[in-house]
């Protein structure tokens, strides 16, 4: 639907099915990560987390420091 305060924008709206559509469209991506990480062993996947968990903080610290500017 138009934005009502901004000709340029469009403003989204979820319907109660999103959720689903979205988690359909997604399931072949998923699937295939689903069988990645279970081939991978504890060592493997304490890795791959330690790198997400820094990833998320330095990505989260950026946005802070974007804000901020």
């Amino acid at each position: 639907m138009p934005d009502p305060h901004d000709r340029r924008r469009v403003l989204v709206e979820p319907t109660p099915e999103s959720p689903e559509r979205v988690a359909r469209l997604y399931a072949p991506l998923t699937d295939r990560l689903h069988a990645h990480l279970a081939a991978l062993d504890t060592d493997q996947l304490a890795a791959r987390l330690e790198f997400a968990t820094a990833a998320q903080a330095s990505t989260d610290a950026e946005i802070r420091d974007l804000g901020a500017g």
